[in-house]
């Protein structure tokens, strides 16, 4: 799934498929409604959404309600082809909310959309960073441009999308402003703006590169990776590439026409992508034999895999009784490999997930656990129904025997108490006796204990057994006697009598009138 912008269609650019055998269909066609109010000219691709719908941005078109121009949209279009347009920018007084959107979208791990414009914001048109959710009815204006002094929290995104890094925070890239007016780097956390790099030229040289038109990248060892449009050690403006560790130290990796002709080529327009070799690949505009390159960059992250190994691959709670404490059992995930670890999930699976639970303190995508680190899981027995019960706890991530699999069963029991007869009396010395049953529930075996409370003064009351072993599926029974003497005081009186397996306690009352 893709789009494309300008001599297409109705000329104002299309939304299309192409299958892997090279099926080719054209979705939407830009420009459809009057006054290009569907949107024009998207310069960015396409995300999915957790909908399973694609998610977009025109850089032009749409409804404006403050301006006269057309700022763009951001749109959702379904498998299927139908579009919807779920935001119109400068749709705030000002355009405060930004315009002119080039950049892709980014699904955050909180389920809502961001992004960049590369206009609009305050007055200086600095572009800003923006949150939406997936119907477009809560827009978040999360940063406007050139806010500071001289631009030097950056300006002009232009195309430069954001990243989510493995702390949770977003990272971008503005072609222009920076301490130096050279473009900048910088961090978005949940409560704050960080201007994390300046690029900078001293006369006419920048060999750390300057005017970061792409976005950002974060590698499988945690860095982040980008390119500069022009710049470079080469006393030449051919741009880099370049390496930045998340508290903003940067490493130039490589300059571009480092080779006779410019056979390597120079100025990358678009972010690099690592592959599964570790390697950096990208492309450029110009150079090599004239018109651009494909190249790769060795960096030596293929030697960094993550590995799982849990502690255990199966629990069994036994025999459970329904409602008691028990120790609960813990099982240790730990990440016995060399590379950053991302688990995507970590969910209940089986016939019987509802009676079980899990929580855990283990970081999910876009955080990473390190190499030799662990987490914990911890599986819980909640049974909704009696019986032997089983499921499984499923982690998905990126280590090679993904997904990894905790067996889980347990056998639900429980119990109930019933005294007959319900009502009894001593008279003349003689005793009272009750039958107490104990029923076993779910193939009960556990061992259940008798008490009685409420005996009357200066009586005495009596359990034929006040300990035994549940039978699976027989009652078992004890008898309680009742025998009073010339002391004991007559009236009415109430019998509780309980059993207990484990913490869990089962009543039941009698009555008994002393005369």
């Amino acid at each position: 799934m893709g789009q494309g912008s300008q001599a297409a269609g109705s000329g104002w650019g299309t939304v299309f498929r192409i299958a892997p055998d090279g099926t080719f269909t054209s979705l939407y066609s830009f420009g459809s409604q009057p006054n290009l109010a569907d949107g024009a000219n998207p310069y960015a691709g396409l995300i999915e959404g957790s909908d399973g719908n694609f998610y977009g941005t025109t850089s032009q078109g749409g409804t404006s309600v403050y301006s006269t121009d057309a700022w763009g949209t951001i749109f959702r279009i379904t498998p299927t082809g139908i579009l919807t347009t779920i935001y119109n920018f400068c749709s705030q007084n000002g355009c405060t909310d930004g315009g002119t959107p080039g950049a892709p979208l980014l699904l955050g791990s909180d389920g809502n959309l961001y992004g960049t414009t590369a206009g609009g914001g305050n007055i200086q048109g600095g572009g800003t960073i923006f949150k939406v959710n997936a119907t477009g009815q809560q827009f978040s204006t999360l940063y406007m441009f050139c806010s500071q002094a001289g631009c030097t929290d950056g300006a002009n995104p232009e195309y430069a999308g954001l990243v989510q890094a493995n702390d949770g925070n977003f990272y971008g890239t503005t072609i222009n402003g920076g301490a130096n007016g050279e473009g900048e780097i910088f961090k978005l956390t949940s409560t704050d703006f960080v201007p994390l790099y300046s690029f900078s030229c001293s006369q006419s040289v920048c060999p750390n590169g300057r005017n970061p038109y792409a976005g950002l990248i974060q590698g499988t060892d945690g860095n982040l990776y980008g390119t500069t449009l022009n710049g470079g050690d080469n006393n030449a403006d051919y741009g880099t590439i370049f390496k930045l560790t998340l508290d903003g130290s940067l490493t130039t990796l490589y300059s571009f026409c480092s080779q006779v002709g410019c056979t390597d080529g120079y100025q990358p327009y678009d972010p690099v992508v690592e592959g599964s070799d570790g390697n950096l690949y990208g492309t450029t505009y110009l150079g090599g034999g004239q018109y651009g390159t494909v190249f790769s960059l060795a960096t030596g992250l293929q030697t960094s895999t993550p590995a799982v190994t849990l502690s255990s691959n199966s629990i069994n709670f036994g025999m459970f009784q329904v409602g008691g404490l028990y120790a609960i059992p813990r099982v240790q995930l730990t990440n016995s490999g060399s590379g950053s670890l991302m688990i995507t999930s970590i969910q209940k699976t089986g016939t019987n997930a509802v009676d079980f639970s899990e929580s855990d303190n283990c970081p999910v995508s876009p955080s990473t656990l390190g190499a030799g680190s662990a987490c914990t899981i911890t599986p819980d027995f909640t049974p909704s129904h009696l019986g032997p019960l089983s499921a499984a706890i499923s982690i998905s991530d990126n280590a090679a025997n993904s997904p990894q699999s905790i067996s889980l069963s347990g056998t639900a029991v429980d119990f109930s108490v019933a005294v007959l007869p319900v009502s009894n009396t001593i008279k003349g010395g003689k005793p009272a006796t009750y039958t107490i049953t104990v029923t076993p529930l779910g193939g009960n075996t556990l061992t259940a204990s008798l008490s009685v409370r409420g005996c009357p003064a200066n009586a005495n009351c009596t359990l034929s057994s006040s300990q035994f072993a549940l039978k699976g599926t027989t009652a078992s029974t004890s008898t309680l006697t009742v025998k009073g003497n010339g002391k004991t005081a007559s009236g009415t009186f109430s019998l509780k009598v309980s059993a207990q397996v484990f913490t869990v306690i089962h009543s039941a009352t009698a009555g008994l009138v002393v005369q």
